[in-house]
Formats: structure tokens, C-alpha cells, sequence
């Protein structure tokens, strides 16, 4: 990503999310390649979420995803931390949010 403002990275999670979505790898790496150029187009959350945004997609033939993300002003960095299902997500969300190590 060269002309992009922030730098789109996935933790170790995230990337294991996506790897498990294979079949639709180019469509989510665009979709989140997007957040290089507008971090804030995702919702941002609430509650024990505050600060991280959910960005919503759909797939092709698999239905409604999110993915799961922060955006890192300083280091102009969107980290995103979960790409999945709508089903269980924010509870999947809230454990890996806690679990993040951001300095």
C-alpha cells in the first residue's frame, strides 16, 4: 500500500482469520486495504469496545463480516485484530481488544 495515509496491518489473529477465509482473500484484502485511505469509515463501538471500530462487508455467497480494528494515530496505523461473522463477534472481539498489547 504506497500512496495510503495509514499503514494497514493484522496481528497474528487477524491474519489467521483470513487465512480461514481463503476463498475470499482478494475481496477482504481490498475492503481493508480501504482503511489505509479512510481509517474512520467503520462504526465505532461502545462499552468495553470503546475506541475500536467494526467495519462492515459482505461476501460473496457467505454473507455479512466485520472486521475489527484500531486506528493508531501516531504511528498512522490501522490495526485490525479480527476479520469475521457476524455471529459471536463482539464477544470475540471484547476477549482479543483485551488481549492486545498496544504500547
Amino acid at each position: 500500500m504506497t500512496d495510503s495515509p495509514y499503514d494497514v496491518q493484522l496481528t497474528r489473529s487477524a491474519d489467521r482469520d483470513l487465512r480461514k477465509l481463503r476463498q475470499w482473500t482478494d475481496e477482504i484484502e481490498e475492503t481493508l486495504l480501504s482503511l489505509g485511505v479512510d481509517p474512520y469509515q467503520g462504526d465505532p463501538l461502545a462499552g468495553s469496545l470503546s475506541g475500536v471500530r467494526s467495519l462492515h462487508f459482505s461476501l460473496r455467497g457467505s454473507g455479512a463480516y466485520r472486521a475489527a480494528y484500531l486506528v493508531l494515530e501516531d504511528e498512522k496505523v490501522v490495526l485490525v485484530f479480527m476479520i469475521a461473522s457476524r455471529e459471536n463477534f463482539y464477544s470475540e472481539a471484547t476477549r482479543r481488544f483485551q488481549s492486545l498489547q498496544i504500547p
